[in-house]
C-alpha cells in the first residue's frame, strides 16, 4: 500500500505500515495516466473537475482506513490556466456523514492560484496542522465560490484517472468521489458518478499523506510487513552508501515492480522485475544516482503495494 507522497494504494488493498511512517493513500495505481475532462458543448466551458460553466467549486475523494491516522499533507495533480494569481483555493478534510458524503470540516489549508503546479506533476501541500482521522474521511480540492466575479480567466482542474480506472466493485461505494453544487447555504455535495451527470468511473488525483501511529510489524526473527501475497523486509544496509538490498517474499507468482521516491514525491528509480515466482527474492539496487537523504522504497506485487524507508549517506 505504501508509498510516500507520490504513490499510495487502491483503498481496498490498504495495508499496514511501519510505525510513524508517512504514506500517501491513493486509488489510482502509478501506471495509470492522469487526464482532464473538458466540457465542450454549446455555451459550455471548463473542466468536469475544475472551474466550469456550472459553478461546481469543490471535488472530494473518500478514503477508508483501518483505525486511526494523522493526515499531514496533500499530494495533487493539476492542469489549467491562471490569470488572477492571488486568488485563493483550499484543500479541505471532511468527516463522512451518515449519507456517506462530506460532513464536518476537519481542516482547511489555503493556497494561492499562482503557487499551484499546473504541469500535471505531483504537487505537495502541507497542512497547516496535522489532523487525526478515524475510519474514513474526505480530502477535497476547493476552488471556492467563483460564480460572482473576480476569477475571469482562471480555469483550473484537478486531474483524474481515465474512464474505467475506478473498477465496477468500487462503484458500490456511495460517495467515493463527490462534487459540490453551487449554493449559498449548507454545502451541497453529490455523488460524482451517479448525481452529477458525469457517469465516469474514475478517481480524483488528490491524495492524503498519512502517518500511522501503530506498530504492526509481524515478524519474529525478521521484521517485516505483509499484505496478501506480498511480504516486505526492511532494506539493508540502512543507511546505505553505495547500494542496498531490497528483500521481499511472494506467496504466489505475480508481476513485481520496484520504485524509489524522494520526500517530494519524485520518482528517483523504477524497475519492472516482471513475473516473479513464489519464494523469497532480493533485489540489489545501486544508490550512486541518489543524493544523500531519505527515500521511500516501494514493492508492488499485482495490486498490492508495501513500502519501507531508506536513508542514503
Amino acid at each position: 500500500m505504501r508509498l510516500l507522497l507520490f504513490l499510495g494504494l487502491v483503498i481496498i488493498n490498504l495495508s499496514v505500515c511501519f510505525s510513524q511512517d508517512e504514506d500517501t493513500l491513493r486509488h489510482l495505481s502509478p501506471e495509470i495516466p492522469l487526464i482532464t475532462y473538458k466540457y465542450d458543448g454549446p455555451n459550455q466551458w471548463g473542466y468536469l473537475t475544475g472551474h466550469n460553466h456550472l459553478g461546481r467549486q469543490e471535488y472530494a475523494e473518500k478514503y477508508i482506513l483501518e483505525g486511526t491516522a494523522k493526515v499531514t499533507g496533500v499530494i495533487s495533480h493539476h492542469q489549467g490556466v491562471v490569470t488572477n494569481k492571488k486568488n485563493v483555493g483550499e484543500f479541505v478534510l471532511y468527516s463522512v456523514n451518515e449519507k456517506g458524503l462530506p460532513g464536518n470540516t476537519l481542516n482547511s489549508t489555503q493556497w494561492y492560484f499562482e503557487d499551484l503546479d499546473l504541469s500535471g506533476k505531483a504537487h505537495f501541500t502541507p497542512l497547516n496542522k496535522a489532523v487525526v482521522v478515524v475510519d474514513s474521511f474526505f480530502v477535497s480540492f476547493n476552488l471556492t465560490d467563483y460564480s460572482h466575479g473576480g476569477f475571469e480567466g482562471d480555469t483550473l482542474a484537478l486531474m483524474t484517472g481515465p474512464e474505467g480506472s475506478r473498477n465496477e466493485e468500487d462503484l458500490s461505494v456511495w460517495g467515493r468521489n463527490v462534487t459540490r453544487f453551487h449554493n449559498h447555504s449548507t454545502p451541497d455535495f453529490r455523488d460524482f458518478y451517479y448525481q452529477n451527470g458525469t457517469p465516469i468511473a474514475t478517481h480524483f488525483a488528490v491524495y492524503p499523506i498519512v502517518e500511522f501511529d501503530d506498530n504492526p510489524i509481524t515478524g519474529i526473527e525478521d521484521q517485516f510487513i505483509a499484505k496478501k501475497q506480498l511480504k516486505l523486509y526492511p532494506p539493508y544496509p540502512n543507511p546505505a552508501v553505495d547500494r542496498f538490498n531490497l528483500r521481499y517474499s511472494l506467496d504466489k507468482t505475480s508481476h513485481v515492480f520496484v520504485q524509489i521516491n524522494d520526500m517530494q514525491g519524485r520518482v528517483m528509480f523504477s524497475k519492472d522485475l516482471g513475473l516473479q515466482p513464489v519464494g523469497e527474492h532480493t533485489e540489489k539496487i545501486n544508490t550512486g544516482s541518489l543524493a544523500n537523504g531519505t527515500y521511500v522504497c516501494t514493492v508492488q506485487s499485482g495490486a498490492v503495494k508495501l513500502a519501507s524507508r531508506l536513508v542514503v549517506n
